[in-house]
């Protein structure tokens, strides 16, 4: 099955921002507990629900 062009764009956008982006965000939690709290909570409620790897 081939997929929407939209698609293609749509990774292509990620896959070119994501090394950079990550890097910029890379410490954004350490002085914000209660948001790395909320994300941690999130996660442990998709592996629970049998869903994978949470950012």
């Amino acid at each position: 099955m081939t997929e929407p062009s939209y698609l293609q764009t749509t990774r292509a956008g990620y896959d070119a921002i994501a090394v950079p982006y990550a890097e910029f965000a890379r410490d954004d939690l350490a002085n914000k507990p209660f948001d790395a709290a909320m994300l941690a909570a999130f996660a442990h409620v998709v592996r629970a629900d049998g869903g994978g790897l949470v950012a």
